[in-house]
């Protein structure tokens, strides 16, 4: 068995970083563990990491089918196995079919909930920003109870930031323009219930802000139309970025 001790430091930050975000390309792994290294060396050497990383059974990749892929060979997207779920410290790894892989439609959300770890992670480089926590799955998960019952909320990333004097904090909803104003206006209406029940204030002392992270004005507009509809008193919870102003926001306090 493969063990933690046998990773070098760019090995071990390549588990962690899957660990964090579920899949990545090997450009995005790149831009994270190479950090300010040449392109085309980071992604070479990259590569050599990920491969040994195969051939030990600690990561699987499949092709990248996702849509919005570029023109050309496909490539591959890579993600941990159960044995490497368990050497990222993993308490009940997930057991995965060899041939297992998501639908084009769900790999393409998976991978743009990635590039934005990759893009805050490079925007807080060589900062005073530090990116805390970014957690997705599971971890970002909230179950809570109110008067109509039990609820489970699932925001697409939790993101935690903190300077030397502040800290701030996001729900993520990575939009694709697939869901109706209808579903929209229900993710809503989850948010501000969580953030009525008060778990999270309790155990962090402020609830996140919720951004909606769209793919352009146009569908921002559609988004800000179902956000501006909630209680007048809710609407505050709610921020509505388009993809290009998005890291420059999220790295920034002034949005909280």
């Amino acid at each position: 068995m493969y063990h933690s001790d046998n990773l070098l430091p760019p090995e071990r930050a390549l588990v962690s970083t899957l660990a964090r975000v579920r899949v990545a390309t090997v450009n995005q792994l790149s831009q994270v563990v190479s950090g300010g290294a040449d392109w085309r060396t980071g992604v070479r050497r990259t590569r050599i990491r990920l491969d040994r990383l195969v051939r030990f059974g600690v990561i699987r990749r499949f092709p990248n089918t996702s849509e919005e892929r570029s023109a050309g060979p496909a490539g591959y997207v890579y993600a941990l196995t159960a044995a490497g779920l368990r050497l990222a410290g993993a308490q009940t790894p997930t057991a995965q079919r060899r041939a297992w892989q998501p639908k084009p439609l769900t790999l393409s959300h998976w991978l743009a909930i990635s590039e934005l770890y990759v893009q805050l992670t490079a925007a807080v480089r060589s900062t005073s920003t530090e990116l805390t926590d970014f957690e997705v799955e599971a971890d970002a998960r909230r179950t809570f109870h109110d008067f109509a019952g039990r609820h489970v909320l699932r925001p697409d990333a939790l993101v935690r930031l903190a300077n030397p004097t502040l800290r701030w904090s996001y729900f993520i909803e990575v939009d694709r323009s697939t869901e109706s104003p209808r579903r929209l206006a229900e993710k809503c209406q989850a948010y501000r219930a969580y953030e009525l029940v008060g778990d999270e204030q309790l155990l962090h002392g402020v609830f996140p802000l919720v951004v909606f992270v769209v793919p352009d004005e146009h569908r921002a507009q559609a988004v800000r139309r179902v956000t501006q509809a909630q209680p007048a008193d809710a609407r505050d919870l709610f921020l509505v970025v388009t993809q290009t102003e998005a890291i420059r926001l999220l790295a920034s306090p002034t949005t909280e």
